[in-house]
């Protein structure tokens, strides 16, 4: 064997300051740096690692003790935050697609069943609205006509008025004549025959 080999010693472990991810606390520095060979120290019943300050906290559970880092009580013991919510897998995802598509289309039918009823609403109104125009094409029609019908008969009338004034002139005279002048000529008659007589 080689005087120039050696036989490799074992890393001693890191002395400056260790963060762990999420956690705002800092670990202290470790004291007397040991490699793997040597035992755990004791110094006056204090943990080694923790340093003097008694407000770092209880002592940090090493990262390769075959712990998974998903286990809740562990995260809580390193002052990890919580587990994030896992993203949702391909059919929790199509499924949640589905049910949106679904109440989408659902709102697209009501949608269209409201645009049926306003245009039937429509329909109806036009129809009223043609009607209501017909209805008073037909009145100025019917006024038209009445007013042709009334000048008909005031024509008539006017005409039978003229028939009327001239009869009562007739039987006017003729009441005139057999009243009055008849009986005057009559007594006129008889006077002169009495005095002629």
């Amino acid at each position: 064997m080689s005087s120039n080999h050696r036989t490799q010693e074992p890393l001693p472990l890191p002395e400056h300051d260790v963060f762990l991810p999420g956690n705002t606390s800092v670990l202290p520095k470790r004291r007397g740096a040991r490699t793997r060979s040597q035992p755990p120290a004791q110094s006056q019943g204090k943990d080694v690692g923790r340093g003097d300050d008694d407000d770092a906290g209880p002592a940090t559970p090493a990262a390769n003790d075959g712990t998974s880092l998903l286990d809740a009580d562990y995260r809580a013991k390193l002052r990890l935050p919580p587990r994030p919510t896992p993203p949702p897998t391909i059919a929790k995802s199509r499924r949640l697609w589905v049910d949106r598509l679904d109440a989408l289309q659902a709102r697209l039918v009501d949608v269209d069943t409201r645009f049926d009823e306003q245009e039937a609403r429509y329909d109806a109104m036009a129809e009223r609205q043609l009607q209501w125009e017909a209805a008073r094409a037909g009145d100025v029609q019917l006024r038209q006509d009445t007013m042709e019908v009334l000048g008909e008969i005031g024509e008539r009338l006017g005409a039978l008025e003229e028939r009327a004034d001239a009869l009562f002139k007739t039987v006017g005279w003729a009441w005139f004549t057999g009243a009055v002048v008849l009986p005057a000529a009559g007594w006129g008659v008889w006077d002169a025959v009495a005095r002629w007589g």
